[in-house]
């Protein structure tokens, strides 16, 4: 195929007993003018064979055998070979809509859109999830595409969007990184685009596992270092004082805190804890935000279930707080009506 519209990026690794049924809804696809990019990150089982397979069989499939690296790099290898004028990704043990590629087409080319998310279905062993959006809705401003993703639960991953590639340009995703990648990578896209808009349709089937990201939530010097590479880079979406963005911002670095306090007190030894305690303490103080209410539970010497109830304690007062300020602004509105 010469000028494929959109390239189908598909990172694969050990995914022989799904792969078949990823590439055949790719195949299945009422859009037909596509690319796949087939990257098997150095395959230990018969994935990569069978990518073969497909590729050889259809002549708009290409495979790469790489050395494995991870998504990230699979994916970038992706990027670097991608030759439409859209990209999107699947991934290996997941499944599209037979829709799909013709509702994304159809929503970029009608709206004149940077990118475009949709919903998702959550696969289970037993049951499905899904998640989607009531109505369309099409964002104009760095504030409101974040405040969309991060509401709307479409979040940044990549599986459920198309985005226009001279728009990614030069973006990479951080091959350092195994967690968060596709949602750090989303962002700085958006930071570079004019225009989202989000479908209410469901058009992308997520295979949801048990082992996912255990690795990482085990690792607290990771999820702490993800945090604040975060933290930064959204910081570039708040364009107004008191912004609801600040808020969405500050929730996600505290749930990442606390999966990082969790994987300290749970699966760490003790020199290990103090030694993260060392390092974080002055950063958490200094370095990232005054208001961090996380840093009074880093440095308690309870157990992980009392630091638990500290939590529940701080977010309920937090709570308390903005009950009595709406209390007293209604009030005193109300005064004024009268007045």
């Amino acid at each position: 195929m010469q000028n494929p519209q959109i390239s189908i990026i598909v990172p694969v690794y050990n995914t022989e007993s799904y792969i078949r049924r990823c590439l055949d809804s790719i195949c299945a696809q009422s859009f037909t003018n596509f690319e796949v990019i087939l990257i098997d990150d150095g395959s230990t089982d018969h994935s990569g064979i069978i990518c073969d397979q497909y590729a050889k069989k259809y002549t708009n499939f290409k495979v790469y055998h790489v050395e494995n690296g991870g998504p990230s790099r699979a994916r970038n290898k992706g990027l670097e070979c991608a030759r439409g004028m859209y990209v999107t990704f699947v991934d290996g043990d997941d499944w599209l809509e037979q829709n799909a590629l013709e509702i994304y087409i159809s929503a970029i080319e009608l709206y004149q859109a940077d990118v475009v998310k949709a919903g998702y279905i959550k696969e289970y062993n037993k049951r499905s999830v899904v998640v989607k959006i009531e109505h369309e809705v099409i964002y104009t401003d760095l504030e409101s595409f974040f405040v969309g993703i991060e509401d709307s639960k479409y979040y940044g991953f990549l599986w459920n969007g198309v985005y226009r590639k001279n728009v990614i340009g030069h973006i990479r995703m951080d091959e350092t990184i195994r967690w968060c990648e596709d949602h750090m990578f989303t962002c700085e896209v958006l930071l570079h685009a004019t225009k989202m808009v989000l479908l209410s349709d469901a058009l992308y089937h997520y295979r949801k596992t048990e082992n996912t990201t255990l690795s990482a939530i085990k690792d607290p010097w990771l999820i702490f270092s993800i945090a604040n590479k975060e933290y930064e880079q959204r910081k570039q979406f708040v364009t107004s004082p008191n912004s609801v963005v600040q808020t969405l911002i500050d929730n996600a670095y505290h749930s990442k805190m606390y999966k990082a306090i969790n994987a300290l007190y749970t699966a760490n030894p003790y020199h290990e804890r103090k030694r993260f305690k060392a390092i974080t303490k002055p950063l958490l103080k200094t370095g990232i935000r005054d208001d961090v209410y996380m840093v009074k539970l880093f440095y308690s010497d309870s157990t992980f279930y009392i630091m638990d109830l500290k939590i529940r304690y701080y977010r309920i007062r937090r709570i308390i707080k903005e009950m009595i300020k709406d209390i007293v602004k209604s009030l005193f509105n109300s005064q004024k009506g009268y007045a």
